[in-house]
């Protein structure tokens, strides 16, 4: 009995000599929370959603002018205009936007026609929180449209067409790219990897490099493991898209490589995409990796 008080005893005054573990001990339940509260479920806010009005005509701005609407009340979605079905459908594609709306050629004289007026709604389906939300949204808006109004008016019914860009996709391929970058960062973690994917994994490091550069208690980073991994692996859109996500953890998403990564890695396996549509996620990497290293070099001990 009193060997087994001797070793409690040494292992608790080593965990009170070590003022960082005894603060991430008591930080990281309540990081994990915060994070995962706020990480799964929710309400999608400001998605960008595409408009491609190839009418220009009265009953085209309707649709525009409830866009609007929804935007300045709900906020689901931020309408962005284009003149140009092919470059809204590419921005689709590659992760700037997350869907479109066409309202093609002579869709208001359909309408005072009677004559099955359509509009279509393209949704990168790679997302099915996010397709799923903007279609219900769309349908909605396009009930809305066909309800007849007080004032007499001409009888619409507007159809709505839902485009889909990819085939149906499962929620465990679509968890694939968050668990690569995952597995990624628990290489570099433990020790570093063979390179896969060099920016990506010149990030990780660096950024290690950088938060063990002046830490000499090797209990510490063992400690930090839980945190790091909840803190960049959740807010990154791995496992629910961003715009669900408050404030607060958006700005989190947009500095944290995870959420760079992962975005590349969905446009490559899931999507198929082409350079174009990775390029930005290359170059922050790039920079993340310079700058974190540039900081962490002229910390290192040049003694032993």
């Amino acid at each position: 009995m009193n060997r087994m008080l001797a070793i409690v005893e040494r292992e608790m005054r080593k965990f009170f000599r070590s003022p960082a573990l005894m603060m991430v001990s008591m930080v990281f339940p309540l990081v994990q929370l915060i994070i995962l509260g706020n990480a799964f479920g929710g309400k999608i806010r400001d998605a960008k959603l595409g408009i491609v009005d190839q009418d220009g005509g009265t009953q085209a701005l309707k649709i525009r002018e409830a866009f609007d609407s929804v935007r300045a009340n709900i906020r689901t979605f931020v309408p962005i205009y284009y003149n140009d079905d092919k470059k809204a459908m590419e921005d689709v594609r590659n992760g700037n936007i997350q869907g479109a709306v066409i309202i093609p050629p002579q869709y208001s004289r359909r309408v005072y026609e009677d004559n099955h007026p359509r509009i279509a709604l393209i949704v990168d389906n790679s997302d099915n929180f996010m397709s799923s939300t903007l279609e219900g949204e769309l349908t909605e808006l396009t009930k809305a449209l066909n309800q007849p109004t007080v004032e007499p008016r001409i009888l619409q019914q507007t159809a709505l067409d839902i485009v889909e860009l990819y085939p149906y996709i499962e929620y465990m391929k679509y968890l694939l790219p968050g668990s690569i970058t995952l597995a990624m960062f628990v290489s570099v973690m433990i020790g570093g990897v063979i390179v896969m994917i060099v920016l990506t994994s010149l990030a990780f490091n660096t950024m290690m490099f950088l938060l063990m550069v002046r830490i000499e208690d090797p209990l510490v980073p063992r400690a930090m493991f839980g945190i790091l991994n909840t803190l960049l692996f959740f807010p990154s859109g791995s496992i629910y898209p961003i715009q669900a996500f408050p404030v607060w953890l958006r700005a989190i998403a947009k500095a944290d490589p995870f959420t760079y990564a992962v975005h590349g890695f969905k446009a490559l396996l899931l999507k198929e995409a082409s350079l174009a549509a990775i390029w930005p996620d290359m170059l922050y990497l790039s920079i993340f990796a310079f700058v974190t290293l540039s900081i962490a070099t002229p910390l290192f001990k040049r003694t032993l």
